[in-house]
């Protein structure tokens, strides 16, 4: 299914379902938002054993998250970063 910006879900449904998809803990997920002006910032909590899954190998998940959500951010007029609480 294609969404438009309009119809579709926010980048933070988003980010929370594929967060969601990639875990074995999905109750366990949290996801903090800091907005400003220019930015949007999510820090993802996930537990522990749950990190390398959404790092991947060599960083490529995360790096790909990233990617696609700078890229939806653009659409937005903001700049979209994550990070991964530790």
């Amino acid at each position: 299914m294609i969404y438009t910006f309009e119809e579709g879900p926010s980048i933070d449904e988003l980010l929370e379902n594929y967060i969601k998809a990639l875990v074995a803990s999905p109750d366990e997920v949290e996801i903090e938002k800091t907005e400003s002006s220019t930015t949007l910032i999510y820090t993802i909590d996930v537990v522990h054993d749950d990190r390398g899954k959404i790092i991947g190998r060599g960083g490529s998940i995360i790096n790909s998250l990233k990617t696609i959500f700078r890229a939806l951010g653009c659409k937005h007029g903001k700049k979209v970063l994550l990070e991964i609480r530790e």
